[in-house]
């Protein structure tokens, strides 16, 4: 077996806190659950790393590569979303999609040289969106994504994530689910949220109609793919509310809150769409946050209020 200290900081949990830690990249271990169970070892042992990912393709020596500085351009979104398209159409066309409850495809500007890059997967399975484990795809549908990432233009590596995401301290106690017609919950992370494990359209329209009857609302972080939920929730009787939570920076839309990339400086701040003016407006919002800085300002929310609501979030909320 070999491993590699990839020098970039991931988010994870680890005790009893969050930690912006290394990610450990391994080959050479004979299944999933044989690396799983060295996932659960290393994060648990070794403070210095809190994610774990075998290296399913590499097209150069896995330690030769190296971190480039790179930043958000149209070619590497357009390289990231033929990579998250084609995993989406091999696990439909392979009949494990519906045993996944999510699997994000992130990249990595890791490569040979500077353009290069690293794809990473993350399959991952929940029953109640607060934990995680990795889910066990077949190896032969593993090799054959592999195999067609690596295919795709500047594409030097795939890792498949192998970390499960522990409970934290709060999730240790089950609140019981609130039986009222008028209750809404404003606080459903998507499928299109980018920093959280959320359900799918699919299951987060169909449980309401025995739990909570009433409308939903469908709250990703970004939320430039929510058609698929507004159109699931009409099927299923349910009157959709379009919506996103934004982190909103103290200051300018550029600054972070911590020394190490984190977003602790930044106030959460749900944003709901009352019209067709307000999802327009999120719409371009969240568009120049992605392109001009992955947060938002105070100035820029208050530009494009119209046709919205806004409420709080998280605990570090406006």
């Amino acid at each position: 077996m070999e491993g590699w200290v990839v020098p970039v900081r991931t988010v994870g949990v680890q005790g009893d806190e969050r930690s912006y830690s290394r990610l450990l990249a391994i080959a050479g271990l004979g299944d999933a659950e044989a690396a799983g169970a060295l996932a659960r070892r290393v994060t648990n042992e070794h403070r210095a790393i809190n994610r774990v990912a075998v290296v399913v393709f590499q097209r150069a020596a896995f330690g030769r590569l190296a971190i480039h500085p790179a930043t958000l351009t149209r070619e590497r979104i357009a390289l990231l979303r033929a990579a998250d398209a084609l995993v989406t159409r091999l696990v439909r066309a392979r009949g494990v999609y519906d045993a996944i409850w999510q699997m994000p495809v992130a990249m990595l500007p890791l490569g040979a040289a500077a353009g290069r890059e690293t794809v990473v997967l993350r399959p991952v399975n929940s029953r109640d969106g607060m934990t995680a484990d990795f889910a066990r795809l077949p190896a032969p549908v593993m090799t054959e994504l592999a195999r067609a990432l690596g295919e795709l233009d500047r594409v030097d590596a795939v890792l498949y994530d192998v970390t499960n995401k522990p409970p934290p301290p709060s999730s240790s106690s089950k609140l019981p689910v609130v039986q009222h017609a008028e209750f809404v919950h404003l606080h459903v992370h998507s499928s299109t949220a980018s920093s959280t494990a959320p359900p799918s359209s699919r299951s987060s329209s169909r449980r309401p109609r025995t739990q909570v009857p009433g409308d939903r609302a469908h709250r990703p972080r970004q939320p430039l793919r929510g058609i698929d939920f507004y159109l699931a929730a009409q099927k299923a009787g349910i009157k959709p509310i379009l919506g996103c939570e934004l982190y909103v920076a103290p200051g300018k839309h550029t600054e972070r809150g911590s020394q190490d990339g984190g977003y602790e400086g930044a106030n959460h701040l749900t944003v709901l769409v009352r019209d067709l003016a307000g999802y327009k407006n999120l719409i371009k919002l969240v568009s120049r946050a992605y392109l001009d800085g992955s947060t938002t300002s105070r100035a820029w929310t208050a530009s494009c209020s119209p046709g919205t609501r806004t409420a709080c979030s998280c605990c570090p909320a406006v």
